[in-house]
């Protein structure tokens, strides 16, 4: 049961919940809707140019891919994502730090 005065306790509880991940294992997200497989490699290698770091993996989505990267700074890479988005015509490109996100999900890729 939530009430008022608990409710500012959820974020603290959901955390506890869900466990906390230190700094050795995190890992950025790079969010790419609606763009062919050829697209999205296309710009895992450009971050490989950007960043100096290889991504870790590449995972299907039902509305596009998910670029699993390493931690590093990711500033020249996050300045280029509009021109990217005009240039390979991809709905959106989001890069995702701390934010939920389905990594996987159990889907049929003829489905999709």
């Amino acid at each position: 049961l939530i009430n008022g005065a608990y409710v500012w306790d959820i974020p603290v509880v959901f955390r506890s919940a869900c466990g906390s991940m230190s700094a050795k294992q995190c890992t950025w997200i790079i969010d790419i809707d609606n763009c062919s497989q050829e697209t999205v490699e296309a710009i895992a290698e450009r971050f490989t140019n950007i960043c100096g770091v290889e991504p870790i993996d590449i995972l299907k989505t039902r509305s596009g891919y998910h670029i699993m990267t390493p931690r590093c700074d990711i500033r020249q890479f996050k300045s280029e994502i509009p021109s990217m988005i005009a240039e390979y015509n991809c709905k959106d490109i989001e890069i995702k730090r701390d934010a939920m996100t389905i990594l996987y999900e159990n889907i049929n890729v003829n489905e999709i």
